[in-house]
């Protein structure tokens, strides 16, 4: 077996399987008496993949161990999906697992460690999609004197908002320093706000599709700001002085 540095192992979840062992073997590192264990575990790749082979983007992951020790992990992915999954009615997915064998062994006086890893099957779902999940909101104003059309389809984990300009986005807001950006902010009629995943466009585009994590619930009404936000300044200046107020599409 390769050696290794004799280090005591990293306890992240007191819920997991196999605890009391790797407790005994740090005591054995403090007390310099032999000890060794082997260690299998399962777990799931961060690729979601389609049936015909479209990987889901991620966005965020989350995992924990119940006080029972099943593991846990909620995923988040980025919105919009790619073009070739909208408007598909179902998908069937696949998450590939793996085992990893480790061999640790501490002699007393210098530690060992070989690990091994190998498939394990994946993890498999269809997922449907669900009815009236997305609710649609349109509305209209000026930004900086130009005229401009948003559109926002939102569901209660999601916001995209199409928006549109008479003019092209690097000429709404001129004279912008090269350390600043346009922060664009969707606030519903209870204050909440929806954090944008992206910068407003500062170039020769006029159209452009920009999203939003949710807040739980679907709204009754939203206002689209902006912002100039500038490397080394924690608030952000107003962009333009009135926001553009979204309604529900009738």
């Amino acid at each position: 077996m390769p050696q290794t540095a004799i280090q005591p192992v990293t306890i992240e979840h007191s819920q997991a399987s196999g605890l009391d062992i790797l407790e005994r073997y740090n005591q054995a590192l403090q007390d310099g008496t032999p000890f060794g264990y082997r260690a299998y575990t399962v777990y799931a790749s961060d690729h979601t993949i389609t049936e015909d082979g479209v990987d889901i983007p991620p966005y965020a992951s989350d995992g924990t161990y119940t006080e029972d020790g099943a593991y846990h992990e909620m995923r988040e992915y980025a919105t919009p999906l790619p073009d070739a999954l909208r408007g598909r009615d179902k998908l069937s997915v696949r998450i590939p697992l793996y085992q990893s064998v480790s061999t640790v062994y501490f002699d007393g006086e210098k530690a060992y460690m070989v690990t091994e890893r190998s498939d394990a099957g994946a993890i498999t779902a269809t997922i449907s999609r669900t009815t009236n999940a997305v609710f649609a909101l349109t509305g209209s104003g000026e930004i900086n004197g130009s005229a401009c059309v948003v559109r926002a389809d939102v569901s209660p984990m999601t916001a995209v908002i199409t928006l549109s300009c008479a003019q092209p986005f690097e000429t709404l807001f001129p004279a912008l320093p090269e350390d600043a950006w346009i922060e664009l902010t969707l606030t519903d009629e209870q204050g909440r706000v929806y954090r944008a995943q992206e910068s407003c466009p500062q170039d020769e585009r006029t159209e452009a599709a920009l999203s939003f994590l949710g807040v739980g619930e679907l709204p009754q009404m939203l206002t689209l700001q902006a912002y100039i936000a500038q490397e080394g300044t924690n608030t952000p200046k107003p962009a333009w002085q009135s926001g553009i107020v979204l309604h529900p599409v009738r």
